[in-house]
Formats: C-alpha cells, sequence, structure tokens
C-alpha cells in the first residue's frame, strides 16, 4: 500500500469500459473538430495517448491544463458533451493511478484547481463537475490511503510492544 498509488486494487472506475475505444474516439473529434489549432491538437492528442501509472505533478498539471483547453475549444460545439463524457471517464479510470504526490499538490475549488508545485501555484478555471468530482475523488483516496497506513503503523507498533 505504500507504492504511491491509491487503492487501485479495490477500485474498478469505469468497470466494462473499454479505455482504448474511449481514446479512439477523443483522437478522432481532435482531429475533426480542432484542426483549426494545430498546437492544441498536438497537446490534446498528447494528453489522450498518456497513461496515468506514476504521473507526477508536473504531468498531471500539463493533463488537466489540456482537458480544460480542449473543452474550452470546443464548448459552442455539438461535440462538446461527448469530449466531456470521455475525458472524465478516461480522468476517473487513470486517477487513482497517479503518483500520491500529483495528488498532494492539488486542490480542488468550488469550479476549478489550484496545483501547487514546490510552491509555484497554478489555477486552472472553469473546470467541469464531471472533471472536479474525479479529481476530488482521488484525494478522497489518497486521504484514506494515508489514514489507512497510520493505522497499520499503530497496530503494528502496539503488537511489537506486546
Amino acid at each position: 500500500m505504500n507504492d504511491g498509488r491509491f487503492l487501485s486494487a479495490d477500485i474498478d472506475p469505469i468497470k466494462d469500459t473499454n479505455v482504448n475505444q474511449l481514446k479512439d474516439r477523443a483522437l478522432v473529434l481532435i482531429r475533426d473538430e480542432l484542426n483549426a489549432d494545430t498546437s492544441l491538437s498536438a497537446a490534446a492528442s498528447v494528453a489522450i495517448i498518456s497513461e496515468y501509472d506514476g504521473m507526477g505533478p508536473d504531468a498531471l498539471l500539463t493533463q488537466l491544463r489540456t482537458f480544460s483547453l480542449m473543452l474550452s475549444a470546443l464548448k459552442n460545439e455539438d461535440v462538446y458533451q461527448e469530449m466531456l463524457s470521455i475525458l472524465a471517464a478516461l480522468l476517473r479510470s487513470g486517477i487513482y493511478k497517479v503518483d500520491g504526490a500529483a495528488m498532494d499538490a492539488i486542490l480542488v475549488r468550488r469550479d476549478a484547481i489550484q496545483v501547487d508545485i514546490d510552491g509555484q501555484l497554478t489555477l486552472i478555471g472553469s473546470m467541469d463537475a464531471e472533471l472536479l468530482t474525479s479529481l476530488s475523488l482521488g484525494k478522497e483516496s489518497r486521504e484514506t490511503e494515508r489514514q489507512l497506513s497510520v493505522i497499520g503503523r499503530l497496530v503494528k507498533s502496539r503488537t511489537e510492544d506486546n
């Protein structure tokens, strides 16, 4: 349990969802809808194919910032809701795999997140509620993991004392 991940053995956030199919669909939407902005299109493609395993604070910040930019660019498009659903599912499936320090760096605020990396604060505003919920659940899982670790150490210490 001290491997820096979040109780991932106990959580199956998107059971029966094919992550690769979601990624493929997102890449099609990016190609079709974000092709006018090549910089955003390239960043969005990288964000979609990125794996969350061991993702650190900087990479998670980049991921979340790119998700926010993608959704802002698609806000008035017909595919907005579909892309939001895909991004939320990808985040739900991966948030429990990121490095614990990445989750510690995030502070979820009303409709935004604040990321503190080595004292450098970054605010990403107007995050969708679905994405904020996934981040909040990830943070709660991180705190639960910490508490279980403390309890485990106390039990071990008490057992060794007897």
